[in-house]
């Protein structure tokens, strides 16, 4: 995948989050272990929840679908760099919970579709 098609897709994954409510807060966190896509707060059932995305865009399911790309290992180190991010927020954050979502961004023939995965590990 191209960095312009990955760069693409995650401007279409933030419009998306943000038309559904989602305050996008950091985009391309970055820390020694790694970095986060994006990180939002969604209000869910009256309390904020701290969420960090992962992007995944692909233009071919050839090799998956583009979720499955965040394997065991990715998942380890997304909630590395989260950890990460929490330390240097500390307790700065009005948050109740954070949870960890994927955001699949697929592109055909210059049409792009969202699936956003809540509670996705």
């Amino acid at each position: 995948m191209s960095m312009k098609l990955g760069r693409a897709g995650e401007r279409l994954a933030r419009q998306h989050l943000e038309h559904v409510g989602v305050e996008v807060i950091a985009c391309n966190w970055r820390c020694p272990e790694g970095e986060i896509d994006l990180i939002g707060l969604e209000t869910v059932r009256g309390h904020q929840e701290l969420v960090f995305f992962e992007v995944k865009t692909r233009s071919s399911t050839e090799w998956g679908e583009p979720g499955e790309a965040v394997n065991f290992k990715k998942q380890q180190r997304i909630r590395s760099v989260a950890a990460s991010f929490l330390g240097t927020v500390g307790s700065h954050g009005d948050w109740h919970e954070c949870r960890f979502d994927v955001v699949e961004v697929h592109v055909r023939a210059g049409r792009a579709r969202v699936e956003h995965i809540r509670d996705a590990f």
